[in-house]
């Protein structure tokens, strides 16, 4: 587990948050359940009931009812495995409370593509990876979330029969191949998130035609197991990869050099050869069967990465001017890579003069104080190595609003100290405000008003009268 939100001890204003842990793998979502994610309240020891799901390295958690205010919750996770089936060895464990519902704490989550989608890209693209990532601009790229394929793709049919469909942000190969309109040389990275169903003549890679001699693939063999394939027209190597790689998505990324090639799966070295193809060469997925097991591709890039880009999110609106504080982001930067926040403020819909100048967020976590309704942010991303890029998969701003204070006024001595025209203040229910009547008098100061006269009966024959006052 690298990052987890809420934090260990923060304290949320909802009745029902929202639960998100960070791996540095990514996850088999077949071992996510409600025995290995629990979200247990401290004070009975029962478990709340939710939803769990994972994507890419990150499973999200919401609560089906609403939690108690001023309750302690444990978040307890175990057993949950990577997709090379390897599972976490122990429990592990922290704690947030639910305050007030009333507080005047706030917070904006972009975690999604759908979040950073009304954005301005400038070098940098918007990715499916980890449920959506800004990266730096590859060469090329697809999420294949678009109805038809776009034109940097030609399609040949290996049978008459044979098709490629998209649909739910997959493209689906079944007897046929996907090659880019564009050809290039070495001093490439290629990474596609894939699923090879274990069927021979299953192809991810770079080639001229897959059957011209020069290719860098993944391929499927004969014996049903995964191959990394490097031919460079007169020397080939074929080199088995041990493990179940099939009927699962994976990560897979070849490093193409002129001195050799690197094969990688879900980040982790399994094969190098010493041997390169050094043509110009395009992009291949293919799969030359047309049956149930067709190859799956949910994205695909292409390197190298724009030395540098930026992403400026849209305005974002906390509904009313507030003190805006904490900012911390879930991101990735490889050797020779960065990223950057920088946040900005104002009280105007769209940045203008009164707003504040973009101010460097130096480290996750770390509080900006400034002040105003709409934020805006911005990331900087760089890469010295055109093969590698820095993403962001998900970023919070946090805000305070302004303390509501009351002042009542519920005593006579309290509505005195205004001025009154045509109303009367009186003693009832400790003050109110009346209007004016024709005779008033509550008897409170020591002297007898004008609109009284009195008579002392002791003038005429009674016995000794008093009036206190």
């Amino acid at each position: 587990v690298i990052h987890t939100d809420p934090a260990d001890n923060a304290i949320v204003n909802t009745l029902r948050p929202e639960v998100n842990i960070y791996f540095d793998e990514l996850l088999d979502p077949a071992t996510i359940s409600a025995q290995n994610i629990q979200v247990i309240s401290s004070g009975t020891g029962r478990i709340i009931p939710g939803v769990a799901q994972a994507t890419g390295n990150r499973v999200r958690w919401i609560p089906s009812e609403d939690l108690i205010v001023g309750n302690f919750y444990t978040v307890q996770i175990s057993g949950i495995a990577d997709l090379q089936g390897i599972r976490m060895t122990d429990v592990f464990r922290w704690t947030f409370s639910v305050q007030s519902g009333s507080s005047n704490q706030g917070s904006i989550l972009h975690s999604s593509s759908a979040d950073f989608q009304d954005g301005t890209l400038n070098n940098t693209i918007i990715t499916d990876e980890a449920n959506g990532s800004i990266v730096l601009k590859p060469a090329l790229w697809d999420n294949f979330n678009d109805s038809q394929l776009s034109s940097q793709w030609s399609i040949i049919k290996w049978q008459s029969n044979g098709s490629v469909q998209l649909g739910d942000g997959v493209a689906n190969i079944n007897g046929s191949a996907l090659f880019s309109a564009q050809s290039w040389g070495p001093g490439r990275l290629l990474e596609a998130r894939v699923m090879f169903t274990g069927r021979p003549n299953q192809h991810l890679g770079v080639a001229i035609d897959l059957t011209s001699r020069y290719w860098a693939t993944f391929s499927v063999g004969a014996d049903n197991l995964l191959y990394a394939r490097t031919r460079n027209g007169r020397q080939s190597i074929e080199t088995p990869i041990r493990g179940n790689w099939f009927q699962q998505f994976h990560i897979f990324r070849i490093v193409w050099l002129t001195s050799g090639v690197r094969y990688y799966i879900d980040d982790q070295l399994v094969v190098s050869h010493s041997i390169s193809p050094t043509r110009s060469l395009r992009v291949a997925v293919s799969d030359s069967a047309t049956d149930n097991d067709f190859l799956a591709i949910d994205w695909l890039r292409l390197g190298p990465y724009a030395s540098s880009g930026t992403y400026t999110s849209k305005v974002l609106d906390a509904g009313a001017s507030v003190r805006w504080g904490q900012v911390e982001w879930v991101s990735n930067q490889p050797v020779n890579t960065s990223l950057t926040v920088y946040v900005r403020t104002g009280d105007t819909p769209q940045p203008d003069a009164s707003w504040s100048p973009f101010v460097l967020v130096r480290n996750s976590g770390d509080s900006v104080h400034l002040q105003g309704r709409y934020m805006q942010y911005q990331l900087v991303l760089g890469s010295s190595d055109g093969l590698q890029t820095a993403s962001l998969d998900a970023i919070r701003l946090t805000y305070s609003a302004p303390q509501v204070n009351s002042l009542y006024h519920t005593s006579i001595q309290d509505f005195r100290q205004g001025i009154s025209s045509n109303v009367i203040i009186t003693n009832q229910s400790g003050g109110e405000i009346q209007l004016l009547g024709r005779l008033y008098d509550d008897f409170s100061a020591t002297t007898l008003e004008s609109q009284w006269a009195y008579q002392s009966w002791a003038s005429i024959g009674g016995g000794p009268a008093t009036l206190q006052l």
